[in-house]
Order: C-alpha cells, then structure tokens, then sequence
C-alpha cells in the first residue's frame, strides 16, 4: 500500500493470512518477484481493499457509512493476474461473491475518494511478479474451498488507523 494515502480495508485474521503467506514462500521462486522499489515482492499486510484513495477526512461520517454496513463472508477464487502496470504483474486471488462490491458501492456512494480503478474487483493481492512470470499460476485452485468472516473494516490513513464493527448503528 501507498502510505501517503487512506483506505477502508478488511483484515484476513492470523490463521488464513499465515497459510497465504506461506503459500506465497513455498510457491513463489524469488527470481520471479518484482522487488526494484519499496513494499513490492510478497504482501505480508495480507487483506481486502474495498475503497482507496480516500479524500474524505471526515472520520464520523467514514464511521457512520462503515457501520451500517453488515458482517458478510469472502470466498476465494482462482488464482488470476493483474498485467495493467508496465513494470510488473500482480497475482491475486479474486474475492467471488457479489456482497462485497454492493458494501464497496455504497461505500463509494457517501464517502469522498479519487477512482483511480474503472471498476472495482475485490481481491487478496498475493505478490508482485517481473512482467512475464506469472502466467503459471493461472487457474491454481489452492484457495476455492477458502473463505474468511469480515466483521470489521479498517480505515487507515497516513497517520491514523481506526477500526469499526460492521453493523453497529449510532
């Protein structure tokens, strides 16, 4: 993540986020990462984004949006890439169930953020590779039968970090 930046993230709690991480290490030869520039190669900050680029610095109302949302569950997907970025290629596990883009639109709907993306496409970012060196990880199924509870959604800014329980009304 870009530290000069905020976002409303979902954590993947220690046991799921330990075994993505260790897949990552077993899986992933190091010849194969992009590593050139700070906080690439393998993600250990392992979560969901489900808005980035916050302009809103209004914390009551980013509060008051995010709880009243309800807890929803993520299931995972086949590996797939990201090849949009000239100088390296991400490789991901989509996040295949639509709950999560109906919480990141009516997220986007009252919260002031800069689109960046076209579209929203939930999902784990698992690493970044050298251009080119992901195409055999395509299709892996090693995470289907995978899926992980969100209760709480982070809000993390540059020099804050703040957590809100999902569905709790003011």
């Amino acid at each position: 993540m870009y530290l000069d930046k905020s976002y409303i993230l979902a954590e993947i709690k220690d046991c799921l986020a330990d075994e993505i991480i260790s897949w990552c290490y077993d899986n992933i030869d190091n010849s194969y990462l992009y590593e050139e520039e700070p906080y690439y190669g393998i993600v250990h900050d392992v979560h969901v984004t489900l808005l980035s680029d916050i302009s809103d610095k209004n914390t009551k109302n980013i509060q008051k949006t995010i709880e009243e949302e309800s807890p929803f569950t993520c299931y995972l997907g086949q590996l797939k890439l990201f090849l949009t970025n000239s100088k390296f290629d991400v490789l991901y596990i989509p996040i295949i169930n639509q709950e999560i883009c109906n919480i990141n639109k009516n997220l986007s709907n009252y919260i002031q953020y800069n689109k960046f993306y076209a579209e929203y496409v939930p999902h784990v970012t698992l690493c970044y590779l050298k251009k080119g060196f992901g195409e055999s990880f395509l299709g892996n199924r090693y995470f289907c039968d995978k899926s992980f509870d969100v209760d709480e959604l982070i809000y993390s800014g540059p020099d804050t970090k703040m957590i809100f329980r999902l569905g709790k009304k003011l």
